[in-house]
């Protein structure tokens, strides 16, 4: 006859399953293992807002609003250069698809100003500007390089100008206070304002297409376009990622930071492969989030107010701190 099994192995046989389970719960509940640590920061000028990196990834150029000047970062022994450009404040910058010449907006007077590179890449010559609409902020260049828009803040209008002559060929009027500018989807082009709209204009007829309003409480900033034209954009009135895709409308929240702060998002990008939302936020944080699964993967404190972001296919992060004159970095755990 078998031996019924005593009332203590039972309880010890109980407590085993019930260690399991809860061990199960735990690896179902955890958080993800942080993927970035802060590692340094790089002096820049005074208020630095326009941030792009090369096109090999070797150097960083940083437009400082205050002083108007540029500050390129050599990324392999972090030496910088900073060279004066304009005696008006400046904003935003974009480095054509030659990876030779940068676009840099100029607010005050409506501008934005063309820079050849050195062979070096550590220096940049202005060879000329053009008229914008006013107060320009965002800049892009189109994929073959002859045609540059400018997000005319101050006259709601977004510019369309010639790159090569330097000629504005016509202005598109947008919705309020246009902010930040990204090429997306069918090659359109989607424009943020500062306070609740995505426009998106036909770069071939140039023309408004559509309108996405996000109601008025929402203040809208840096926006990124992934492959497949889902829309990305920083929301700093209500604190979350606003998101488009042919499904409709979503929110992402940018990431877990104490109750009495504020993340106040600025800007966003994609990692090269997309597998990656970098957001930064005037409260000095970095949030890294799965844009497919929409899950929050590490929250990280830089520091400062923060106002653009880059990241490369090595995965380094940086952010322009407007308070600091810095650069800050974030690079990958154990790379």
């Amino acid at each position: 006859m078998q031996a019924k099994p005593s009332k203590t192995s039972l309880l010890l046989a109980a407590a085993a399953v019930l260690v399991l389970a809860l061990g199960a719960v735990f690896v179902l509940t955890r958080s993800p293992a942080p993927e970035l640590e802060m590692t340094e920061a790089i002096p820049v000028g005074h208020e630095p807002i326009g941030l792009v990196r090369s096109s090999d990834g070797s150097s960083l150029f940083v437009v400082n609003a205050a002083d108007g000047s540029l500050t390129t970062i050599t990324l392999a022994n972090r030496s910088t250069q900073t060279q004066k450009i304009a005696s008006q404040r400046l904003n935003s910058v974009a480095l054509a698809p030659d990876g030779k010449t940068l676009y840099v907006t100029e607010v005050e007077q409506g501008r934005v100003y063309k820079l050849k590179l050195n062979q070096a890449r550590t220096g940049a010559q202005v060879v000329g500007f053009a008229k914008t609409g006013e107060f320009p902020q965002g800049v892009i260049v189109s994929n073959d390089g002859k045609t540059i828009y400018t997000a005319d803040t101050g006259s709601n209008t977004v510019s369309v100008i010639d790159s090569a002559t330097l000629t504005r060929r016509t202005s598109i009027g947008v919705g309020e206070r246009p902010y930040s500018l990204e090429f997306g989807g069918q090659h359109n082009i989607y424009v943020s304002t500062n306070v609740h709209t995505i426009e998106v204009i036909d770069p071939i007829s140039e023309k408004p297409l559509t309108t996405l309003d996000f109601g008025e409480l929402t203040r809208l900033q840096g926006l990124a376009v992934s492959s497949e034209g889902k829309v990305f954009v920083a929301d700093g009135l209500t604190d979350l990622v606003q998101v488009i895709d042919p499904s409709g409308k979503s929110r992402l929240d940018p990431g877990n930071i104490p109750q009495d702060e504020e993340f106040s998002p600025t800007d966003v990008t994609l990692s090269p492969d997309g597998s990656r939302l970098y957001v930064i936020g005037r409260s000095g944080y970095l949030g890294v989030i799965d844009p497919r699964s929409s899950k929050t993967i590490q929250t990280l404190k830089l520091g400062g107010d923060l106002r653009q972001v880059v990241t490369g296919a090595d995965g380094w992060v940086y952010a322009t701190d407007f308070s600091g004159n810095r650069v800050v970095v974030a690079k990958p755990i154990n790379r």
